[in-house]
């Protein structure tokens, strides 16, 4: 069970006291992540950890920032579970999450499950996001045979934000024949950034991952029309008229999505002019940069 997060503090202790009997009952192990948190995250987790020696618990911690995908393979690398499960640090897993979703998880499985927002009542993983004929997984539920993470090589760590979990999850369905199955009993409360400049800067980061994930399945045939320079322009102009045609509250939403299509814009320019690299292009992993801050 890896737990990856960052300056989660105020929600770190309840996502762990809500796994905690889910991972003992299954004879599991939680593996918490701290990526450079600047709030006491680790601090937070590694107290809760001390404090609950039944559970089986280990805190790692980066002093740089690593981002997502980083995290990710620290966690895996550091345990010894054949099926690994995924939950974020800031989300907070329902009673009975962990069976259901390593429930579904079989050889070439990707088990993933329903995450929904309370705030806007939106439900992930988006279908069709890309408007490709491949299965998109959510990364803070999901879980996997530690033999297919093999296979497919660890999460691609040039990729900080937008898509982190996706590339993977398209790497095991086109070169090892995975499948995803959604499981609609695995559910979590999920958290986005209430601040409203942090959810820009996270949304224009992240365009960069999805333009890279589309330049990369371009190497392999599939093109993904909203991910080009055509596709991003269209995105603009459609953002522009309604920034004009807006007022109020709702005008200032419109504007922060504007300055996405901006960005979505200048990294699908930038990616057409580079060569596309394959999917699993050196993925790498940097588990030397995470120290033990709790040992289970």
């Amino acid at each position: 069970m890896v737990v990856p997060g960052r300056n989660d503090a105020h929600l770190i202790g309840e996502q762990l006291e809500a796994l905690a009997p889910q991972v003992e009952a299954l004879g599991g192990e939680i593996v918490v992540v701290d990526d450079a948190s600047v709030d006491g995250s680790g601090n937070v987790a590694a107290a809760w950890a001390a404090a609950r020696p039944e559970v089986a618990c280990t805190v790692l911690a980066s002093s740089q920032r690593r981002f997502g995908n980083a995290s990710r393979n620290a966690g895996v690398l550091a345990s010894s579970a054949p099926v690994l499960a995924f939950a974020d640090g800031d989300d907070l897993v329902a009673d009975g999450w962990l069976a259901a979703l390593t429930g579904a998880v079989a050889p070439g499985v990707i088990a993933t499950g329903r995450a929904l927002d309370p705030r806007s009542g939106s439900v992930n993983p988006p279908p069709g996001f890309y408007g490709i004929d491949l299965a998109t997984v959510f990364g803070g539920s999901m879980a996997f045979e530690r033999t297919l993470f093999d296979a497919v090589g660890g999460f691609d760590e040039r990729i900080e934000d937008g898509g982190t979990e996706t590339e993977w999850a398209f790497a095991a369905q086109m070169l090892h024949g995975a499948r995803v199955v959604v499981v609609p009993d695995a559910a979590i409360r999920y958290h986005q950034p209430l601040d409203r400049a942090d959810q820009r800067r996270r949304s224009v980061r992240q365009q960069r991952g999805h333009a890279v994930i589309a330049r990369r399945l371009a190497a392999g045939g599939i093109r993904i029309a909203a991910f080009t320079v055509p596709g991003a322009l269209r995105s603009l102009g459609a953002a522009a008229v309604r920034t004009v045609a807006g007022g109020g509250r709702g005008r200032a939403a419109e504007v922060d999505r504007m300055v996405v299509a901006l960005a979505a814009l200048g990294w699908s320019a930038r990616m057409a002019v580079v060569t596309p690299e394959p999917l699993r292009a050196d993925p790498g992993r940097s588990a030397a940069h995470y120290t033990v801050r709790h040992p289970r």
